[in-house]
């Protein structure tokens, strides 16, 4: 019999989060490719690149601001119905824990499932 692992809200919110947290410290570069003048755009648009701005001056800027935030990396890998887990996620490592810290909690499955439990008031 084949088990297939079940994954969780946070382990599959960890995926954007990750990729967010590098960008965010400077460690990657979002994917762009060059049009025809040269100006650098989002290579794999989704369903929230529409919506930024369709002003072309504003736009030449924008594209690559908006390949950086956390909805397009959601929202390019699939994973858009678990925004508010990763924004929730990312806040938290971003206030509480180094670049460093944060990959090794990213990296634990129960540092990952502690990060989203409910609060205690």
């Amino acid at each position: 019999m084949t088990t297939f692992p079940i994954l969780t809200p946070a382990d599959l919110a960890s995926i954007p989060v990750r990729q967010f947290l590098l960008y965010r410290h400077g460690l990657a570069t979002p994917d762009l490719v060059r049009d025809e003048r040269g100006v650098p755009r989002i290579a794999t648009r989704c369903e929230c690149c529409d919506a930024v701005c369709s002003s072309s001056m504003l736009r030449l800027t924008l594209d690559e601001q908006h390949a950086r935030t956390l909805t397009h990396l959601c929202h390019s890998m699939g994973l858009q119905d678990y925004l508010r887990e990763a924004k929730r996620m990312s806040n938290l490592l971003m206030r509480r824990h180094t670049l460093q810290e944060a990959m090794e909690i990213l990296g634990d499955p129960t540092a990952r499932a502690e990060l989203l439990a409910p609060t205690r008031h």
